[in-house]
């Protein structure tokens, strides 16, 4: 069952999400914001109800929280829960590829609610100019073409998300 909390404006809900590989419990947490437009008893439905679907969320684990997850943690799920289910192979091969390569490097560590236009720019105009295997000149703009799908396929699948 949901815990929650009152803060000072705001309710914190709590849900425990099983225990990591050490025994430790995982609790996730999201903030409800009251409406100051309706009355209390208003906003006291509207926080069972925002606590009873956060906890359904994360038990069917469907929950993943942006603010904590990087880029690199998440890629795992979206391939599992969507390229590998809706990408062919060839494609899937290729998108691997350009991930181990490229993509993880620049922008693995940053947090998929940080991730900007502007790093996926960087990205673009680095693979443009420069090489990893040691060629001169930069990739080809098809193969930066693939770089953004890609790109875009695993964050916009993200948004759709709500993470």
């Amino acid at each position: 069952m949901a815990s929650i909390r009152k803060r000072s404006k705001t309710y914190q809900v709590s849900v425990s999400n099983g225990r990591d590989s050490r025994g430790k419990q995982i609790i996730e947490s999201a903030t409800f914001v009251p409406d100051p437009g309706k009355t209390e008893k208003q906003n006291q439905k509207a926080l069972e109800r925002f606590a009873v679907e956060f906890e359904a969320k994360v038990k069917a684990g469907k929950y993943l929280d942006g603010e904590k997850l990087t880029f690199q943690s998440f890629v795992p799920i979206w391939h599992k829960d969507y390229a590998e289910m809706q990408l062919e192979e060839t494609t899937l091969q290729l998108y691997d590829h350009l991930l181990r390569l490229h993509i993880l490097p620049a922008i693995g560590n940053i947090k998929l609610a940080k991730i900007l236009p502007a790093h996926l720019n960087k990205l673009y105009n680095q693979l443009a100019v420069e090489r990893k295997d040691g060629k001169d000149g930069g990739y080809a703009p098809k193969t930066i073409k693939h770089v953004h799908n890609l790109t875009y396929c695993a964050t916009s699948n993200r948004l759709c998300e709500n993470l």
